[in-house]
């Protein structure tokens, strides 16, 4: 276990940048809490032997108890201090792995995105905070309580040798109490990780999905999946806990027997008149130390097994490899040619396996403008991903410029391409925002000019504040022709090399549609233009490429353009 945690500490260093010399500050000062306290049984113990003297004085009395009040006076300012520094650096690096995980599941392949459900990805970027657990004021206390401990169990014996053989007996037995529970918590800790993430999974589909499931009148199906799920991480929670009730009673038993055993052996030497009272009181006072300390210790595992079980997953989680693994090549110029050479896909669900792609060539040119149709399922989306890099191809090979895609930097190609999805996603901000992130005076200026060119000011004035109108969680506020419209404009204004549109008017009515054919028509906002659509007023713009036609004869689906074909 201590391996393990070396281990996971060492991982989370880069994580603690900027915050390691304040730890290592707070932890001396914590320590010095620890070396403060140490004397007051002592002094407790000194004080009852004045008073049980005819020699006792009431100076001696009140000048050793404002000795105490003043050690804990510090040692409180101290502990303070240490212990807010120490969580505050824990917060902070939680917060950055935290970014760290959000970040690298963005860039994880759409293969693996696919395979988990959202609730469940949110669920294992949650387990960050574990980090925070791990600089929480309980871990700290056990880690102080070590020293505390230590310098307590050399006090005892200089008290009393004979009585500390008793508690350094005692020892051993917490010790095998740790191990054995221990052992049982990890898989138990894992399930409940597990089972919990997959109960997030469901209830964010449930969530993700209730305008259908009211419509299809599927609450109960739904209800029922997360009742299962339910059971299964009430399951684990319960044997997690009956593993930590025994841990934790098991250490309290040992704890009370070895405090009676002190007390008998004590009370006898005391009528042998060989342990002062006082000296019984020191005794107790850091046998109290040390036993809390061991026991403290004892509870570690059962405190650190979830914090280490945590961090093992999300180092598992990190050790994904992102999209962009392996790629190191660039392009060195603008897109000018794309070649599609005999790609084929398949989507593969368990042992289904449904094709989609089957040795498609296409050849497409700066100029060109392409119009894929076919039937539902033809694989006309799946196209335009490949075409992203958002999936491998399964066979075949893309070039761009004569460089395959497959050793091509994902972000700079993406860099290159602008993409407007079926699925029009608009971020919350105002429409200005999604139009022109961080737009420049000359983009606004652009912008206007666009608007009054194509009549599409009546458009941004039915919004409240027409461009400063906020737009809700995925432009909830809007309707479907409106988010298009933008997302529209926000490609046109990027002015990237390659465009593709997927059915960038099916909710739009007929003015917004001309708006958008004549801006396709007039504005060069393109080197090459795919669309999809199975709208016809779309079709004459320029050739067509139907991804349900198979020449088998030919090798497969072939489609090759030039300029002077359009």
């Amino acid at each position: 276990m201590m391996k393990k945690m070396f281990s996971n500490l060492m991982y989370l260093r880069p994580y603690l940048e900027g915050s390691r010399l304040l730890l290592v500050l707070s932890f001396g000062a914590l320590a010095m809490v620890s070396l403060i306290a140490m004397p007051i049984p002592l002094i407790t113990g000194k004080i009852i032997d004045n008073l049980s003297s005819p020699q006792g004085t009431t100076h001696f009395l009140y000048q050793q108890v404002i000795i105490i009040i003043c050690l804990h006076v510090i040692r409180y300012v101290l502990s303070l201090i240490g212990k807010y520094y120490i969580v505050k650096a824990g917060t902070r690096a939680s917060n950055v792995l935290r970014m760290k995980m959000i970040g690298h599941t963005v860039d994880m392949p759409m293969e693996f995105i696919d395979k988990h459900d959202k609730g469940y990805l949110m669920s294992r970027i949650s387990e960050s905070g574990s980090i925070g657990s791990l600089f929480s004021p309980s871990v700290i206390n056990i880690l102080i309580g070590v020293l505390d401990g230590v310098i307590s169990v050399i006090l005892l014996v200089r008290i009393h040798w004979k009585l500390s053989l008793i508690v350094l007996a005692i020892i051993p037995l917490y010790v095998v109490v740790t191990v054995w529970y221990s052992r049982r918590m990890s898989d138990s800790t894992r399930k409940v990780s597990e089972s919990s993430a997959e109960m997030a999974g469901v209830m964010f589909e449930t969530l993700n999905g209730i305008e259908e499931i009211k419509v299809q009148g599927a609450k109960q199906r739904y209800i029922s999946r997360i009742y299962t799920k339910t059971d299964q991480v009430i399951t684990a929670i319960l044997k997690q806990n009956r593993n930590i009730n025994g841990y934790m009673e098991s250490s309290s038993l040992l704890s009370s027997l070895s405090g009676a055993i002190v007390l008998l052996f004590s009370g006898i030497m005391i009528l042998g008149k060989t342990l002062t009272l006082g000296e019984y009181v020191s005794f107790t006072g850091y046998l109290a130390k040390v036993l809390g300390n061991v026991q403290a210790v004892a509870t570690f595992g059962v405190t650190i097994n979830p914090i280490m079980v945590s961090i093992d997953r999300v180092r598992e989680y990190m050790d994904n490899k992102d999209e962009e693994f392996g790629r190191r090549m660039v392009l060195s110029e603008p897109i000018h040619s794309v070649n599609i050479h005999n790609i084929s896909y398949a989507y593969i669900s368990g042992i289904e396996k449904r094709s989609v792609l089957d040795q498609l060539n296409v050849n497409l040119f700066t100029g060109d403008i392409v119009i894929l149709n076919g039937a539902n399922g033809s694989g006309k989306t799946t196209f335009v991903k490949l075409l992203l890099g958002l999936y491998p191809v399964n066979k075949g090979t893309i070039l761009y410029n004569g460089m395959d895609i497959s050793c091509l930097k994902l972000s700079d190609l993406r860099r290159r391409v602008s993409y407007i999805s079926q699925k029009t996603y608009l971020f919350q901000g105002t429409i200005l925002d999604n139009i022109l992130p961080n737009a420049q005076p000359e983009q606004l200026v652009h912008l206007r000019a666009l608007l009054e060119k194509y009549q599409l000011q009546p458009f941004i004035s039915d919004f409240p504040n027409e461009l400063d109108t906020e737009i809700a969680h995925g432009g909830a506020n809007l309707s479907g022709g409106q988010r298009q419209m933008i997302a529209f404009l926000r490609t046109v204004l990027a002015n990237k090399e390659m465009v593709i549109l997927d059915e960038p008017t099916a909710n739009m009515d007929a003015i917004m549609k001309s708006r958008v054919i004549q801006m396709i028509e007039n504005e060069a906002f393109y080197k090459i233009l795919v669309v999809i659509s199975h709208d016809p007023d779309l079709f004459y713009l320029g050739k067509p490429l139907n991804l349900g036609e198979s020449s088998r004869e030919d090798g497969g689906q072939q489609f090759y353009m030039k300029n002077e074909d359009r």
